[in-house]
């Protein structure tokens, strides 16, 4: 093997080694973030009789989804209250989601 061939091959194991990585830490991310998210208790609501007939809660823990694009993967959740929630407007979630999902990807390594 040529003294090139040795380069590409190494760099193909570090590329192939930092994208499986990224892929876990994406997928951590995503199964914290559903872990945490809060899961509608009408018995814990200001007004536990606002909630309408039939509800059932965790749609927004249901809704977070993770997709690949090209080398980058992306967590999102359509609720158009997610960002409230995140930022701590539910007793379940007083510090939010997002920001201690990424202070934990900090501590893993």
């Amino acid at each position: 093997m040529t003294w090139n061939n040795s380069l590409e091959s190494l760099f193909l194991e570090i590329e192939e080694a930092a994208n499986e990585e990224t892929r876990d830490l994406a997928f951590y991310a995503f199964a914290r973030l559903k872990e945490m998210s809060p899961v509608g208790n009408p018995s814990i609501w200001e007004n536990p009789k606002s909630a309408p007939a039939g509800y059932v809660g965790g749609t927004f823990r249901n809704s977070w989804q993770v997709d690949q694009e090209g080398n980058r993967w992306i967590i999102s959740n359509p609720q158009p209250y997610g960002p409230r929630l995140d930022d701590g407007h539910s007793k379940q979630a007083p510090d939010g989601l997002i920001d201690i999902v990424i202070a934990d990807l900090g501590n893993l390594r």
